[in-house]
């Protein structure tokens, strides 16, 4: 695998996703976690309908209704914009963004001489 335009996320981070349901109001929520044991906690939380300690505060414990765990969410980001995400929450799927000004002046020469080959 060709390793010269590879890049290197600096950021990682995985989150658990919820949908919540209140009084005639809904919304997802992501709980982030770092570790088995985070994922441990928050899952203890969930089945004891501990949303308060679950979502920090985010929502009015009392006005929660239900949750549904709904599945995994990975983000990815480097220091030069690029980001990719990928989940199960909603299916599998994954999304990509990339700084292509950062990708082309990475690539300027060989983007210069693909343009002369081009031209001749």
């Amino acid at each position: 695998m060709n390793k010269e335009n590879s890049i290197k996320f600096s950021k990682v981070s995985s989150y658990l996703v919820f949908d919540v349901f209140g009084d005639g109001w809904d919304e997802t929520a992501h709980v982030k976690v770092s570790c088995g044991e985070d994922i441990e906690s928050s899952f203890k939380c969930y089945e004891q309908k501990q949303w308060e300690e679950l979502f920090d505060d985010q929502y009015s414990w009392h006005s929660v209704e239900s949750v549904e765990f709904k599945g995994f969410e990975i983000r990815c980001e480097d220091d030069e914009g690029n980001r990719f995400r990928a989940g199960n929450d909603l299916g599998e799927y994954g999304s990509a963004t990339f700084n292509t000004n950062s990708l082309e002046a990475k690539n300027a020469q060989k983007l210069e001489r693909i343009r002369q080959i081009l031209n001749t």
